[in-house]
């Protein structure tokens, strides 16, 4: 059920809004899919915060409700995807350059995945907002001037750090309903980090390759 969980927040992370917002204005860009997804997500989880309505029951409704809106759509449409894809020695060529950058890549900085969650602010600070997103408890903490504790309150201040990353990872907290489950948060950067470069790609393979 946890891996369940897991599957739908990274789908609800990466895909669903955005394939949602790309059926109404009848455009089908994958860079905007993910763009739209993460940033419906981040604003959709604040206001279910700041509402004290962000629980499982509601986000599971709303995934659900966009779900079934998808599948309308594509039974509307009959949705076809018509691919032609016609290579040369050339394009070989770029595929293998830029299949063999990111191997190297990913070679490089396969050691610091999962290490995000050893030290620092990533423990003190975002993984903290993203347990207080889901408890609805994201208010800005009142900070005491000339007290002890003033000026690291003040250095710990939301403002001083962007919140996207907190609000995602707290989906996949509040879906399995376990606050220990930090490996996926973890792949969760690193997906993101690793999908621009697949982007490229497949950006470079729609442009010059599909009608």
């Amino acid at each position: 059920m946890i891996f369940l969980n897991i599957l739908i927040s990274f789908t609800q992370i990466f895909f669903i809004p955005g394939l949602l917002y790309t059926f109404f204005i009848n455009k089908f860009n994958l860079f905007l899919i993910l763009s739209v997804s993460v940033f419906s997500n981040y604003i959709l989880i604040l206001i279910l915060s700041l509402l004290k309505i962000y629980t499982k029951d509601i986000l599971l409704i709303i995934i659900s409700i966009e779900t079934l809106i998808i599948l309308f759509f594509l039974i509307r449409n009959k949705f076809n995807l018509r691919l032609k894809i016609n290579f040369n020695f050339i394009d070989l060529l770029n595929y293998l350059i830029l299949l063999f950058i990111i191997l190297k890549l990913v070679q490089i900085y396969y050691p610091f995945f999962g290490s995000i969650f050893s030290e620092g602010d990533v423990i003190r600070s975002w993984n903290e907002w993203s347990y207080n997103l889901f408890g609805s408890t994201y208010s800005q903490e009142v900070i005491n001037y000339n007290t002890f504790d003033s000026e690291f309150k003040k250095n710990q201040s939301r403002s001083y750090y962007g919140q996207l990353i907190p609000a995602l990872w707290s989906i996949f907290y509040i879906l399995t309903e376990n606050g220990d489950v930090t490996l996926f948060p973890k792949l969760l950067n690193f997906t993101l980090c690793i999908t621009v470069l697949f982007y490229l790609i497949i950006n470079f393979v729609l442009k010059k390759k599909i009608d």
